[in-house]
């Protein structure tokens, strides 16, 4: 599925809400508010959504679980009723900061807990028409507990944006969204939402975006900087235009790199985000990125 899309020079995408998700790994507090201004640009409304990972509860007691404390630096067993308090002020936390963050928008907000697996839940929150916000590190609070043996960093946050039925727009740790915006573009549907996402993004933070023409015919790449130029300009964008034939995620990174670009926006179903070697270099990357189906 997309997004709700009238056409692709409506002059914006539609979403019912965003959806940001929350768990104990959850790293990216100071983007909320970029969240929340793209939010109150969109007209939408935030809604955050605390898991409390029923994998770590179930660690927790377990003779190989173990916790660090940023005090001491010792490490410790992991006790069941000290992680529940745990989420518990964590919750109450995000809870606080999303409403007071939406509140300075003039956003409208909403929070709720559920206990489970956190893809399980994320997806059975979300919709197609919600676009879901997830921090890279979601899901490895887990990961350090266990010393590393149960998943790779990002795997959550990976099988999240690859099984959800809308956009998902994975944070960086420390990474802001608030910069420039590269755009990967390839002429099909959801290439057209993703350029709408990046117009919104861009218009949002300054106005610079960088469109990235994956074709190898020239006569496309004229034909589709005549007409995305055209829009830019309609929307006030600032745009540079890059052909990129062969591209693949390692090269987009680099123009990514080259551009300062805080955010990657590109089509979820590209052939070149399949892979192991794809996930080791996204586990790599530092910038944000969002997902478009």
């Amino acid at each position: 599925m997309s997004a709700a899309v009238a056409e692709p020079d409506s002059g914006g995408v539609r979403f019912r809400r965003m959806l940001i998700v929350f768990d104990p790994a959850f790293e990216s507090m100071p983007a909320i508010d970029s969240v929340a201004r793209l939010a109150a640009r969109m007209e939408v409304d935030l809604a955050g959504l605390f898991i409390e990972d029923e994998d770590l509860l179930r660690a927790a007691g377990y003779s190989w679980a173990s916790a660090v404390s940023v005090l001491s630096a010792t490490r410790h067993s992991l006790d069941t009723s000290v992680l529940r308090r745990a989420m518990k002020v964590q919750a109450e936390a995000s809870s606080q900061l999303l409403e007071r963050t939406a509140r300075a928008r003039g956003v409208k907000s909403s929070f709720a807990i559920r206990r489970g697996r956190l893809k399980t839940e994320v997806l059975a929150a979300a919709t197609d028409t919600d676009l879901v916000v997830v921090d890279w590190s979601c899901g490895e609070f887990l990961l350090r507990a266990t010393g590393g043996r149960r998943k790779q960093p990002g795997a959550v946050a990976r099988a999240i944006a690859e099984a959800a039925p809308g956009p998902v727009l994975l944070l960086r740790k420390d990474a802001s969204i608030d910069g420039p915006v590269l755009a990967a573009y390839n002429g099909t549907p959801a290439a057209e939402t993703a350029l709408e996402l990046a117009i919104e993004l861009a218009d949002h933070h300054g106005g610079m975006i960088e469109v990235a023409f994956l074709t190898g015919s020239l006569g496309l790449v004229r034909q589709w900087r005549e007409r995305v130029s055209a829009r830019m300009e309609e929307r006030g964008v600032q745009a540079t235009f890059v052909h990129m034939p062969h591209a693949d995620l390692n090269e987009l990174y680099r123009e990514v790199r080259r551009q300062h670009a805080t955010l990657m926006v590109l089509e979820a179903g590209l052939p070149f985000l399949e892979g192991i070697a794809t996930h080791g270099l996204l586990g790599r990357m530092d910038c944000s990125m969002l997902l478009v189906r």
